[in-house]
């Protein structure tokens, strides 16, 4: 192949707008040679739909006699996940490690994986190995198994195992770990101040480990390190994915780079240039994820390269060579009538054993009897995300819902929420709330940490009743710290649906025998 035959899409993983393939998205997709394509939410509306859906665009593939396409989702669990039924949706890498069960995190993996594989779909960028070690960090929190190396090894191998014994291709991710830094790359670029010991000792085990299990894939990390390259993000960092990922790890795997249009790529040049750069940096598959107008921004520019850098050329061949060979293990997907499995009893399960009481000093859990004859207020953040990947298309599960599923058995609970971060007018309605007529108040904290105006309304809340508050942080647990004050403190390390019927069960107990909404 020379470089006027070889079409650089080839080494392009793009996503799109649409739950089917329309004579529109065929022709768009006929125009080109991506080498794969990942599905959001926003692309998935049912089991049956999502299958139909990847054998389609398969079909597309078979028809031209060419591979199938790496066909791609984020399903980690928890916060990060396409699945259209959120009962059906596992808890995230935090909970599963708070089971203290290797084997649940086995077994929540290969449910995920055959439930990927029945609908179509081939890789999942998942799992995360980044050791978050920074409580402040905005885009991984619960997304990581632990705040340290071993344990997010240790879960995290686990969890690989348990897909590569379905057969999905897993992808470890980011490397060379996105632990400890204080901005996300959905947004902007951030910046890990690790000393290289640091990042050797901490932050690389979880992914020396995945490359001796074989892992067929790893995402990089749009995150710069100045103490191993001062000049280049992760992505574009020829020391981190050449020097170190390929030749001191010897990982001989595919390397995808995260989206290329995430805001930390922005403030690295145009999606061309960026495209190149991460090419010659070492990476195989660049993911472009959202916007057609940049998917052939970066086509004309790479093809352009092509006729004129011999070297890059040969990049380019290296990667469509790994992308080949191991494309040739993929199989066809089949079309199903109807899908049925037990996903939501193990995802019951895995949220009933993490979830944490870290304070009682009143006994106020769970609920005593009496407490129900008076008004209860439920109130906190909302049960969503700031963070781009947790969000896209996806309409989660909410403090709504909670206490919509609670009305149906204890008619005396009320409702106040907020945003994750509620402006001042919210605070002051908060703060001239009467809480006096509640015999017993649950508050939520949603990352309030991160939300100076969320963090106030909650001490403001603590200050007036602080003998008959239950607080709850349901997403990142470090929140506990931030109040100190409060005599009971629960983690229920997510909100998704099963975390949160977990918390009504361990809140009310016998108590409450509805469905949770």
């Amino acid at each position: 192949m020379d470089n006027k035959n070889f079409d650089v899409s080839e080494l392009f993983l793009v996503g799109f707008n649409g739950t089917s393939v329309t004579e529109e998205l065929k022709n768009y997709l006929d125009r080109f040679s991506f080498g794969g394509i990942i599905l959001f939410s926003r692309n998935i509306r049912s089991f049956e739909q999502w299958n139909e859906l990847a054998v389609s665009l398969q079909d597309i593939q078979k028809s031209k006699g060419k591979l199938p396409y790496l066909l791609a989702v984020d399903e980690e669990g928890g916060t990060v996940s396409r699945m259209p039924d959120d009962s059906a949706t596992m808890p995230g890498a935090r909970a599963i490690m708070e089971t203290g069960d290797t084997h649940l995190a086995y077994t929540c993996a290969t449910i995920i994986g055959d439930v990927l594989l029945t609908m179509g779909c081939n890789l999942n960028l998942a799992p995360v190995l980044d050791v978050n070690v920074n409580p402040l960090n905005p885009g991984i929190g619960i997304r990581s198994f632990a705040n340290n190396s071993h344990q997010v090894t240790v879960f995290g191998t686990a969890f690989l195992r348990g897909m590569k014994d379905t057969g999905i291709l897993a992808c470890a991710k980011h490397f060379p770990g996105k632990g400890d830094i204080l901005r996300d790359s959905h947004k902007t670029l951030p910046v890990c101040s690790c000393l290289r010991s640091q990042i050797e000792e901490v932050h690389l085990p979880p992914f020396i480990s995945a490359i001796r299990e074989n892992i067929p894939c790893v995402m990089t990390s749009h995150a710069k390190y100045p103490s191993v390259d001062p000049y280049n993000p992760g992505t574009l960092s020829p020391v981190i994915l050449n020097d170190i990922l390929r030749n001191e790890l010897g990982f001989s795997g595919l390397i995808l780079s995260d989206d290329m249009e995430m805001g930390a790529m922005r403030e690295c040049g145009s999606i061309g240039e960026n495209a190149y750069r991460a090419i010659m940096a070492g990476c195989d598959l660049l993911l472009i994820c959202h916007t057609a107008e940049l998917i052939e921004q970066a086509h004309t520019y790479l093809s352009d390269k092509l006729q004129t850098d011999n070297l890059f050329f040969n990049k380019c061949m290296e990667a469509y060579g790994r992308i080949s060979e191991l494309k040739t293990t993929l199989s066809w997907p089949c079309r199903i009538e109807s899908f049925d499995m037990p996903v939501h009893a193990t995802a019951s399960a895995v949220a009933k054993h993490s979830i944490r009481i870290h304070k009682d000093e009143l006994s106020l859990i769970p609920i005593p009897a009496r407490f129900l004859e008076s008004p209860i207020l439920l109130c906190g953040a909302h049960f969503r995300s700031a963070v781009e990947v947790e969000i896209i298309g996806r309409t989660p599960y909410d403090i709504i819902d909670m206490h919509r599923g609670l009305t149906q058995s204890i008619p005396n609970i009320r409702l106040l929420s907020w945003d994750l971060s509620p402006d001042q007018a919210v605070a002051e309605t908060v703060a001239n709330h009467d809480f006096n007529q509640y015999r017993l108040i649950i508050v939520c904290a949603n990352n309030a940490g991160l939300f100076p105006t969320q963090k106030n309304i909650i001490e403001t809340i603590l200050e007036r009743a602080p003998e008959r508050t239950i607080f709850v942080a349901v997403k990142n647990p470090e929140d506990i710290e931030l109040f100190p004050q409060a005599s009971s403190a629960v983690a229920t390390y997510g909100y998704n649906k099963v975390n949160i019927e977990a918390l009504i069960n361990l809140l009310f107990g016998a108590n409450h025998s509805a469905e949770t909404g």
